[in-house]
């Protein structure tokens, strides 16, 4: 019970903790592999609203950080603006589609009377 015990590793083989933080200030931080998000104006309609879906899940889902959450409602309102922008745009080639056509049926039953 007296014997010293010699450990394989000693003191010598042993650092500090505060010897280290010096090689650990100077490495880069690591980055995420995660890459940014495609920027909306860059999703189609589809692509933009599954990815919409897919947030709201993940927010109701409650699994989401305080910091993660507010990162997935700003992405959400972005998605939800293009999306609206996407229908607002289909809309009007729409109207202008069937005024075209209208004035062509127009035009032609001007054709019949005559």
């Amino acid at each position: 019970m007296g014997e010293a015990r010699i450990l394989p590793y000693g003191p010598s083989r042993l650092r500090a903790p505060w010897a280290i933080i010096p090689s650990l200030m100077s490495r880069p931080p690591k980055t995420p592999a995660i890459s940014a998000p495609t920027p909306p104006e860059a999703l189609g309609f589809e692509q933009a609203l599954a990815e919409l879906e897919s947030l709201v899940e993940r927010m109701e889902g409650a699994s989401l950080t305080l910091e993660e959450s507010l990162a997935a409602h700003q992405r959400g309102l972005l998605l939800a603006r293009h999306c609206q922008q996407r229908l607002e745009s289909a809309r009007q080639q729409v109207k202008v589609l069937e005024g075209e056509l209208l004035r062509e049926l127009e035009s032609g039953s001007d054709d019949d009377d005559e």
